[in-house]
């Protein structure tokens, strides 16, 4: 039997690293609102912070900037 309880998804992307400028894979999760991490890059291992939103329409809107 399932749940009535909704979890939230993970939306996989990439972004370009800030410092090196090579994409690296984030995962957001698919709750709606915004959330700000932070984040090493795969190649660089500099900390890029992440600000992430997740519209009414499901549309994904990224900013990546050094920390």
């Amino acid at each position: 039997m399932l749940s009535d309880i909704a979890y939230p998804l993970r939306m996989d992307t990439t972004v370009a690293c800030p410092y090196c400028g090579e994409p690296t894979e984030i995962a957001v999760d698919d709750e709606g609102g915004r959330q700000t991490f932070i984040q090493d890059c795969d190649v660089c291992c500099h900390p890029i912070q992440i600000r992430a939103r997740v519209t009414e329409d499901g549309e994904l809107e990224l900013d990546a900037d050094r920390a």
